[in-house]
């Protein structure tokens, strides 16, 4: 793994690279909402669940509402949450 720093051409980077990125550039913005798009799609397990892990202590540190689109099924563990699922055209809530 290359060291990266604040000089390094953004068009060196990997895709997970800029994807971290582009969150960090995010939160430094201190968002009242965040709506992260698939952030675990190239993540194994242990690794899905870091991500997941740390969203959920924006939700309950921060207060930041979390808008999380995954295919994967999360379930966070310290936070109130709510699954929307897209079908056929509607939005319906899970339980």
């Amino acid at each position: 793994m290359t060291d990266v720093n604040l000089d390094t051409n953004a068009q060196t980077l990997s895709v997970g690279q800029l994807q971290r990125l582009c969150l960090i550039r995010g939160l430094l913005l201190h968002p009242f909402v965040l709506m992260l798009d698939e952030p675990t799609s190239g993540l194994d397990e242990e690794n899905g669940r870091i991500v997941e892990e740390a969203a959920e202590r924006l939700c309950e540190e921060a207060g930041v509402t979390i808008l999380m689109v995954s295919h994967r099924q999360i379930q966070p563990v310290k936070v109130p949450f709510r699954v929307l699922q897209i079908s056929n055209g509607h939005i319906e809530e899970r339980s």
